[in-house]
């Protein structure tokens, strides 16, 4: 791929529902990004060189190569050091709907690939070629354009199902039923919605699907629950100006006492004090 030179940037202005980017970091750091939530899925593949990534306040040190999963929604920020090279793929929802969403997730344990195998990632180097070539081609054909980012999904995805079933000793059914109930979390935490609704939405008992989270995730099924409450309440508590009151009410819970109590088991903080020691200038 023609590199882009110093910085990141677009290689021309598009649509927003789709762009990719290539960079090639040299002498020069990158400007510092500031954290953003994202309307959009963005995939980053990280094929050489180290980079920072800040999620939710918590920042960790990524050395390629590797793929970065970020989320739809997700805060975020990512920088890239000098010699880093690689390319990143954004498209919205509505752009690629199909059976996207069981790729990403809100959980930083589950948004990293690595790519350990040559043959991996060759594939991934061939499909954003064929991606970034059709993007500029003169006749852009959008159609095109999401059969060969449907393609690299599917690459992704079975990797990342064979990493973590792997990892964790999981049968391929029990990571899959495990990635419903994350995006069964990710539609219903507001509502805390309790562990037997989600089990028998998925169609198992309480306690299997306790099993299948804590073989996966190493986490009960409600530490996920709790865990992707938590994570929000930390995102609207750094990242916006709502008080603790309309926070409370915006995550569901009855009383701002009872969200504080929930706040302090999890974090050791009360919010206002995380809010203190951690908000964003």
């Amino acid at each position: 791929m023609k590199s882009n030179g110093e910085h990141i940037a677009p290689v021309k202005d598009m649509r927003n529902e789709f762009r990719i980017f290539t960079f090639n970091i040299t002498d020069k750091e990158p400007e510092n990004s500031t954290p953003h939530r994202h309307n959009f899925h963005e995939i980053i593949f990280l094929e050489e060189g180290k980079a920072t990534h800040e999620i939710d306040g918590e920042y960790y040190e990524i050395k390629g190569p590797e793929v970065i999963l970020v989320a739809q929604g997700k805060v975020h920020s990512f920088k890239v050091q000098a010699g880093a090279k690689g390319c990143i793929v954004r498209f919205s929802g509505s752009f690629l709907p199909e059976n996207t969403e069981c790729l990403f997730s809100q959980f930083f344990f589950l948004s990293n690939i690595p790519v350990r195998c040559e043959e991996f990632r060759e594939k991934i180097r061939s499909l954003l070629q064929l991606i970034f070539n059709a993007d500029n081609e003169p006749d852009r054909k959008p159609a095109f354009i999401k059969y060969l980012l449907s393609a690299y999904v599917e690459l992704l995805k079975d990797e990342k199902e064979k990493h973590f079933a792997s990892a964790n000793k999981a049968s391929k059914e029990n990571y899959q039923l495990f990635n419903r109930f994350l995006m069964l979390v990710e539609a219903h935490f507001h509502d805390q919605q309790p562990v037997d609704f989600y089990a028998k939405t998925l169609n198992v008992t309480p306690r299997k699907l306790g099993e299948i989270s804590k073989e996966v995730f190493g986490q009960s099924s409600s530490n996920v629950i709790d865990s992707r409450l938590m994570l929000e309440a930390k995102r609207l508590l750094l990242y916006t100006p709502q008080s603790i009151q309309e926070i409370t009410y915006t995550l569901g819970f009855s009383d701002q006492s009872y969200f504080t109590k929930t706040f302090r088991k999890w974090e050791g903080l009360t919010p206002s004090e995380y809010r203190n020691r951690n908000k964003v200038a």
